[in-house]
Formats: structure tokens, C-alpha cells, sequence
């Protein structure tokens, strides 16, 4: 009896740990079939390069280059306004008139002051080399002469600026004033456009500005029929926070265009090595990155990609690392980041 008991409770101390045993095999076994489950989810391809043009895809509107506010440079009241809107004026084309009679007044004092100062400068002169006056005569002359002559110059621009006219050949887009109206320097009279040199505004998305070159063709289209070449001029480095975009100004030649008409555009990037993969293989990792992943020294890797261009069922990326990658394109939600494949 003693023996059996004996035998019972070393069986009995023994029990637990072929239980620990049999449970790990088990779970091992479990967690095996599991993963052979999920691998059976995964549809794997071969990552291929490839070289392709590449376009970037975006919408403008087509602005006046030159379009900006004329101000009055006199103070004064306008008698009238020659210019009529969305009639082509030429250059130089008086658009606004301001009274010149106060003008003419002044102008005729500050003659009058001048030959004035010419000839007490010049008597001064005289009299100095005689032994008459002194330097400091001279010098009140001379400053004399000055501020009159600047008074003179400065008249007679106030005259000139009394005509209002236009730069160059262009159109009044809008009037601000009215005939009898009274008006003070720097005050706005008209906006003023020319369309003999035409440009189209765009914006480009944040993660796309990189790859626009000042000097990069476009291909512009407005409608089916109606094509265009231009090319970038310019680019912003500061962001429209509102839209996470960059503004950008494209060249074109042609000048019978519809300020504020829409275009389609198809901006350059050139050649890139690109890799084809499904849209279906795109995932993000956990701070939202975009990317692929990937098996690699069988484990699943994550690679971050960007989209440089796609079509209907495929995406064009760069960021793999070659030819050969074991792109998961199918079932990526059942592959963990990490774990053995």
C-alpha cells in the first residue's frame, strides 16, 4: 500500500508538467496551421522596373499676365474719363483726366521762382570773385537754386501725372471713379489688363512639387479640339495652407484666349524608373505612411512608396529596392509587419 502511494504521488506531482507539454506542442502545432492559413491568404509577384514618361495631371486657369490697379500720383478733381471698358486702348491712351488749371498756376510760380534763384545764384557768384560777399552768400544761393529747381521738377511731373494714361496697349477692366469726383494721391482709378501676354495659374499638390522644374513642358488642352504647348515659368516655395498645395505659372504664346477659361493640363516629368504594382498591394504602416509590403529573408517587410502615376487598375511607384522584390499583392491585411512568412 505504502509502494502504491508512493507511485500515486509521483504520478500525481508529474501530471501538471505533461500537461504544460502536451498544451505548448498543441499551441505550437496551432499556431503553425495558423500561419500556413494566412500564408494560403497572400498572392505574391515579382517586382519589375520599368522605364516610363510620366505625366502629372492638373487643371489652370488662364489669367492676363499683366492685370494691376492704376493709381491717381496727384491729388485734384477729374474732369473726365476718356477710356470706355472692354475697348482696346493703346499705349500711353489717356484713361483719366484730372484738372490741370491749379496745376498750370503753380507750375507758372515756381518759373518765376526759379529764374529767380538762377539769377541771385549767379549774382552771388559775381560778387564773391569781387570780394563783396561770402561763402556762406554763395551757399545760401546755391541751396536756394536747389529747392527751387526741385519744386520745378516736381510741379511740372504733378502736371504730366494729371493725364492718367496706360503703360502699354491693354484693356480697362474696371472704373472706380466718376467725372467731378474729387481724388487724392495714391487713391485707385481704374484696373487695367493687357492681354498680349497670357499665363495659366495652377496648383500642385505638397508630395508632387518636387518632381515640377521651372522650365518644364506642358501639354494643354481646352476641350478635344483645341491643344496647346507652354512650359513652367515659375513655381511657389510658399504653401496654400488652406490647400496643401504650390501655386505655379505656366508660359503660353497664344493670346485669343478667354481670361478665366479652364484648361487641362499634362505637366512633363519626364523618364522614370518606376515599379508596376497592383493598387490592391498599397497599405499603410502605423503612422500612415503609404507603402507596400513586401517578403523579404522570409519575413514581411514594409516598404514606404510614393505614387508617381497610375491608371485604371495599376500604380506606378518608387521605393522598392529592385528588381525581384516579393510584392504582396493580395491579402497584405494577413501578413503582420515582422512576422515569418
Amino acid at each position: 500500500m505504502r509502494s502504491l502511494s508512493k507511485y500515486n504521488l509521483l504520478w500525481l506531482l508529474a501530471l501538471p508538467l505533461i500537461i504544460i507539454v502536451v498544451v505548448v506542442l498543441r499551441q505550437g502545432e496551432a499556431d503553425k496551421k495558423e500561419e500556413e492559413a494566412v500564408a494560403q491568404h497572400y498572392y505574391v509577384l515579382d517586382s519589375i522596373s520599368q522605364e516610363r514618361e510620366v505625366y502629372l495631371n492638373a487643371f489652370g486657369r488662364v489669367r492676363a499676365k499683366n492685370k494691376f490697379p492704376i493709381l491717381s500720383l496727384v491729388s485734384g478733381k477729374i474732369v473726365s474719363i476718356p477710356a470706355k471698358k472692354g475697348v482696346k486702348l493703346e499705349q500711353n491712351y489717356v484713361v483719366v483726366q484730372i484738372d490741370q488749371r491749379e496745376k498750370n498756376e503753380l507750375l507758372e510760380s515756381a518759373k518765376s521762382k526759379l529764374d529767380n534763384a538762377k539769377i541771385l545764384a549767379k549774382s552771388a557768384e559775381i560778387l564773391h570773385k569781387g570780394g563783396y560777399s561770402s561763402e556762406s552768400d554763395i551757399l545760401t544761393a546755391q541751396s536756394q537754386l536747389l529747392g527751387a529747381e526741385a519744386d520745378f521738377k516736381k510741379l511740372t511731373r504733378d502736371l504730366d501725372n494729371c493725364q492718367v494714361k496706360i503703360p502699354y496697349a491693354g484693356y480697362i477692366d474696371d472704373v472706380f471713379v466718376s467725372v467731378g469726383q474729387n481724388v487724392i494721391e495714391g487713391q485707385k482709378l481704374v484696373d487695367f489688363v493687357s492681354l498680349d501676354e497670357l499665363v495659366i495659374d495652377a496648383v500642385i499638390p505638397e508630395d508632387k512639387i518636387s518632381m515640377i522644374k521651372v522650365g518644364t513642358g506642358v501639354l494643354i488642352a481646352f476641350g478635344e479640339k483645341s491643344r496647346l504647348v507652354g512650359k513652367v515659368v515659375s513655381k511657389s516655395n510658399v504653401i496654400d495652407e488652406s490647400t496643401s498645395s504650390f501655386p505655379i505659372e505656366i508660359s503660353i504664346s497664344e493670346k485669343s484666349l478667354i481670361v478665366g477659361q479652364m484648361a487641362n493640363l499634362s505637366i512633363s516629368l519626364g523618364k522614370m524608373t518606376l515599379y508596376q504594382v497592383p493598387q490592391s498591394a498599397l497599405c499603410l504602416n502605423e503612422i500612415g505612411e503609404i507603402g507596400i509590403k513586401v517578403i523579404s529573408n522570409n519575413t514581411v517587410e514594409f516598404r514606404k512608396v510614393r505614387i508617381v502615376d497610375e491608371d485604371q487598375s495599376n500604380v506606378f511607384v518608387v521605393g522598392l529596392q529592385g528588381d525581384g522584390e516579393k510584392i504582396i499583392a493580395i491579402g497584405h491585411e494577413y501578413a503582420k509587419i515582422g512576422s515569418s512568412v
